[in-house]
């Protein structure tokens, strides 16, 4: 099975190749050339951060509260997943997560 995975994740790699080489044949560009200045590659970190303190916020602040009440962020983190939040990339949450997200909010 294995062996049949890798074969299939070649030629998926080879049918792309050929498929970018084929539009940069015709002319097209590749990529977002926006995405490569100087000014928008500085400011990409600050993009995903923000997109990360947006998608978090809620379960930040529920967060917060259980910590107040005394909480550990072990059980913070079975309350949140409990619960239905769900990490960014929709994971469930650890403790190291959590602690994460309470820094954050400070």
């Amino acid at each position: 099975m294995a062996a049949l995975a890798e074969q299939e994740a070649q030629l998926i790699s080879e049918r792309t190749r050929a498929a970018l080489a084929a539009r940069k044949a015709r002319g097209l560009t590749l990529g977002r050339p926006e995405n490569l200045t100087p000014e928008a590659r500085a400011l990409g970190p600050q993009v995903q951060r923000e997109a990360a303190r947006v998608a978090t916020q809620q379960a930040a602040a529920f967060a917060a509260v259980l910590r107040e009440r005394g909480d550990t962020l072990q059980a913070i983190a079975t309350r949140l997943n409990h619960t239905g939040f769900r990490t960014r990339h929709g994971s469930l949450w650890s403790p190291t997560q959590v602690k994460r997200i309470l820094d954050r909010i400070r």
